[in-house]
């Protein structure tokens, strides 16, 4: 056989359109039972063999909360997230798509396709969430990207590239795999606090706060309360930048958004003049932002350490 199943990616976006794009992928699904993916495998490669489709393909459902499963539609080429797949099953799909043009089998039966811990993709946009997900190409004048154990990277982007203006925004991809979901979005949190970009705005910021909403930690996202959370986020950046999550380092850096923890928040307001105070996430006490500076991002009453994102670290070193 030349077709081979994968395991459906859970997208926060959801629906992908100008205003509701998709902005996190992970594999394996956490809403999907033994049978589900059985069932909704089977379905997909009877969809393709009825079609006479061979080669890389992917057919998407939406499920219900009764666990019934629709068919959306069926992408005949390689997905964007396809890393999330090749990372858990250790499968490179590019290689077998390659395989199956030059007429040859996959290199795997279907029994040899195994899943084996987590996976999560955040695609990395030039577009403004703040004002509806505008197009914002431009030069980048400065960029790092993060690195590490199970940590990809899928970008042509260094600092200098003019990103033009003629093809869609998406401009990297950010990919970590770990053993668990919860250390997968533990990694992947770190991943975007390093992730530096300056030039112009990007969704890294948004897809930060997603790893650290509730709904999204438990996997109780759904199409409707996922999109009004965003929503209303998106609102509250537009109508007010200083009291939103759009405030920008240097006029142009973004600010951590509200949901996530103080500690991070903090932090990322050091560099910041002023004498707002801190509030420690583990004592509760107020400090001064400086002296929280000063001390090495360490709290001087309970010894708590704040985390550390890209941007402050390298503040203290240039």
């Amino acid at each position: 056989s030349r077709r081979m199943e994968r395991d459906p990616s859970w997208r926060a976006g959801l629906l992908h359109s100008a205003q509701e794009p998709k902005l996190v992928e992970e594999s394996p699904s956490k809403i999907l039972t033994p049978e589900l993916r059985e069932a909704m495998g089977q379905a997909a490669v009877t969809a393709a063999r009825a079609a006479g489709y061979e080669n890389a393909g992917t057919i998407e459902f939406v499920v219900d909360q009764e666990g019934h499963f629709y068919f959306i539609e069926m992408n005949t080429r390689i997905q964007v997230e396809h890393p999330v797949t090749e990372l858990v099953t250790g499968l490179d799909l590019v290689r077998e798509q390659i395989r199956v043009s030059a007429g040859l089998p996959l290199s795997v039966t279907q029994e040899e396709v195994l899943f084996r811990g987590h996976a999560i993709e955040c695609r990395i946009n030039a577009e403004d969430p703040a004002k509806g997900f505008q197009p914002c190409p431009g030069r980048i004048d400065f960029l790092h990207l993060p690195g590490g154990y199970g940590v990809r990277v899928d970008t042509g982007l260094y600092t200098g590239y003019e990103l033009p203006p003629y093809y869609d925004s998406l401009m990297a991809k950010l990919i970590v795999y770990a053993p668990t979901r919860l250390e997968a979005i533990r990694k992947m949190r770190r991943c975007l606090e390093e992730f530096t970009l300056e030039g112009f705005p990007t969704n890294a910021e948004l897809s930060y706060q997603i790893l650290y909403h509730p709904e999204f930690i438990l996997g109780e996202c759904t199409t409707a309360s996922w999109m009004n959370t965003c929503r209303s986020c998106w609102n509250s950046a537009a109508s007010s930048v200083k009291a939103g999550w759009m405030h920008e380092w240097d006029e142009r850096r973004l600010r951590q958004a509200p949901g996530a923890p103080a500690g991070h928040e903090a932090i990322r307001d050091n560099h910041i003049p002023g004498d707002k105070a801190i509030t420690c996430p583990k004592c509760g006490q107020d400090s001064d932002r400086k002296s929280v500076a000063q001390n090495l991002s360490v709290c001087p009453k309970c010894g708590y350490h704040f985390p550390i994102g890209a941007y402050y670290r390298l503040s203290t070193i240039l």
